[in-house]
């Protein structure tokens, strides 16, 4: 229970679709099982691992002290340094990594690279690329859809899944602007993701434990 509260936590965002998000006539796919057979370079996948530990250890110290100005630094420091070394890596010609190349661990830590990117534009760029890799098993359907949120409401749109979680005038948490949201737990069910009450509740006790 804890490691998935601090994972909603840190892949929060302050920014379903009614029908079918992958395309017109496509079936909604369904969670992609477990796949270790690493192929891709290992240098890759071990700078890909070191950064995201270095991504979460920064969020981790930050949310001890929110008050520390040089720790909020550092933690939008590592995150412009990933953003410009993966674009590095895509724009060398590489396609988006995949979970037959450098496993589930790799694909994660690939996934929160791009999630914790001050570049919307390099969101939608990597979402794009992974979107057609759902279907092959080859990217994490729920690491998807949590990206999906994110740049569908910093492009001005509601979110499709409720993953993003945004602070109230009235000063409590609560779900950013969802669409068709009668069918919200439907969706979150499809991709074995928790009903958007329970994953709130979830959200909001780590939020009262936080000093």
């Amino acid at each position: 229970m804890a490691t998935r509260l601090l994972l909603a936590l840190l892949i929060l965002c302050l920014p379903a679709l009614a029908g079918d998000p992958f395309g017109e006539g496509e079936n909604f796919p369904q969670p992609p099982a477990p796949r270790e057979t690493p192929r891709a370079e290992p240098s890759f996948k071990t700078r890909l691992l070191e950064r995201s530990a270095r991504d979460q250890q920064a969020r981790l110290e930050w949310l001890k002290d929110q008050s520390d100005a040089a720790l909020g630094e550092k933690v939008q420091q590592i995150d412009r340094e990933n953003t410009d070394w993966l674009r590095t890596w895509l724009d060398d010609g590489h396609g988006w990594p995949r979970i037959s190349e450098i496993g589930t661990d790799g694909a994660r830590a690939a996934f929160l690279i791009v999630q914790h990117s001050p570049d919307k534009a390099f969101q939608r760029r990597c979402l794009d690329m992974m979107t057609p890799l759902v279907k092959q098993q080859e990217v994490q359907a729920v690491d998807w859809a949590y990206l999906l949120d994110r740049v569908r409401l910093a492009e001005g749109q509601k979110q499709v899944f409720g993953s993003q979680v945004t602070m109230g005038p009235d000063g409590k948490l609560q779900i950013a602007p969802l669409e068709d949201p009668e069918h919200v737990d439907a969706r979150r069910a499809e991709l074995g993701m928790p009903p958007l009450d329970e994953y709130l509740k979830l959200v909001e006790d780590m939020y009262q434990e936080r000093p």
